[in-house]
């Protein structure tokens, strides 16, 4: 049985989502840097081969310590390190990540020591992601990019430039490499925003450390939320959470930057929905996403959504009638009390026969295995009917 969620909850038919390790290996993956889980060999297969797309196309540094049992049961750190000092200085990458698997967490490893280790003998900016393995991708990611933005952002705006933005919490994990970033792009640029930098695609280190220059920030996946909240913090960028989905949701999505940019008040806009524990509706999957997507149903089909969110992300992202739920069986008994369910191909062998579902593959639960189905629904007029299918 694959492990789908804390509390000893498990899952005997359905799929898991990409690990906390996952979401910093995606999270990093265009930066130039150097990334290295710190697990056994082989290992690295996986994210490789099912959760990353672009190993297609690009090259990253992206690397796996392998680790031994003898070096875990010795505490043998040294060779870890020589072995990342030894590659960075051939490689010369712009910073060094570190992050752990669950075995070395297990024994105690000090990754931070490790990292200020490496950093001292390669003058390479290097630091500890907290991951343990057994966290989701959005976890990850988000560690990652704090981790990033406190080591590279300037100390302070030079100037803030009018009607700008940034892109936060683009990953193919969320957003498949299918134009679904290039298209949140696009529709901002012809709505007059100046897109300043995309946490993290398309863009260099370079280009990512312009965001403190940004009006506001657009946060289109849960992973991004804690860097917003921390360049609020900071820099007093406030956010809005939404993604441009079909197009009165994209419409409306626009009008909410306007908004927020004048107001300086954060949104959660994503789940700013009327109650919906009654709905017709089921969507599961990352909840800025599935929220929007609930918006743009209720508009466009005239259905009532809730929201089923298996990645326990923050709750401000949920409104009431949405839930946190990760067990395969409670999932299974809300998609029994629903008339449409929106949901991954994998979750199909537990929805009930005779349910109406429209399938929206997500790359962090399915991985690679339904790419060419994979849709592009950012600012667009959608035929939802035709998307309906009956199991």
């Amino acid at each position: 049985m694959r492990k789908l969620f804390m509390n000893n909850n498990y899952a005997k038919i359905i799929s898991c989502y990409a690990a906390d390790t996952a979401g910093v290996c995606s999270a990093l993956f265009e930066l130039g840097g150097m990334t290295i889980v710190h697990d056994a060999s082989g290992c690295n297969s996986t994210y490789a081969t099912h959760d990353e797309p672009r190993w297609f196309n690009a090259e990253s540094m992206v690397y796996i310590s392998a680790l031994t049992e003898l070096d875990m049961v010795c505490g043998n750190d040294d060779k870890f390190i020589d072995d990342v000092v030894r590659s960075a200085v051939t490689l010369q990458p712009e910073f060094i990540a570190l992050c752990n698997s669950p075995i070395p967490l297990m024994v105690g490893t000090d990754m931070r020591a490790v990292a200020c280790s490496i950093e001292a003998q390669t003058n390479i900016p290097c630091f500890a992601v907290p991951t343990s393995g057994m966290e989701h991708y959005h976890v990850g990611a988000a560690k990652a990019w704090e981790l990033l933005a406190e080591r590279f952002l300037p100390e302070k705006a030079e100037k803030i430039i009018p009607q700008s933005v940034n892109i936060l919490g683009a990953t193919p994990l969320d957003f498949s490499i299918n134009g679904n970033v290039e298209s949140i792009v696009e529709f901002l640029k012809k709505s007059d925003y100046k897109v300043l930098a995309s946490w993290a695609m398309n863009n260099t280190l370079e280009e990512l450390s312009n965001s403190v220059n940004a009006e506001v920030n657009l946060v289109i996946a849960n992973s991004g939320l804690p860097l917003a909240q921390y360049m609020y913090k900071k820099y007093n960028i406030p956010f809005v959470c939404g993604v441009p989905v079909g197009k009165s949701a994209a419409n409306d999505l626009l009008e909410e930057l306007a908004h927020v940019r004048q107001s300086k008040v954060n949104s959660y806009w994503s789940a700013c929905r009327e109650s919906c524990e009654n709905a017709q509706c089921v969507i599961i999957g990352e909840s800025v996403y599935s929220g929007t997507l609930a918006k743009a149903l209720e508009s466009e089909l005239g259905v009532s959504c809730r929201i089923i969110d298996p990645l326990a992300g923050d709750k401000k992202l949920l409104t009431c009638g949405d839930k946190a739920v990760g067990q395969e069986k409670l999932i299974a008994g809300e998609f029994a009390q629903a008339d449409l369910i929106v949901c991954d191909n994998m979750y199909l062998p537990i929805v009930p026969p005779g349910k109406k579902y429209i399938a929206l593959p997500h790359e962090a639960f399915s991985g690679r295995c339904y790419h060419k189905a994979r849709l592009n629904l950012i600012d667009k007029y959608i035929d939802w009917k035709s998307l309906i299918c009956r199991k």
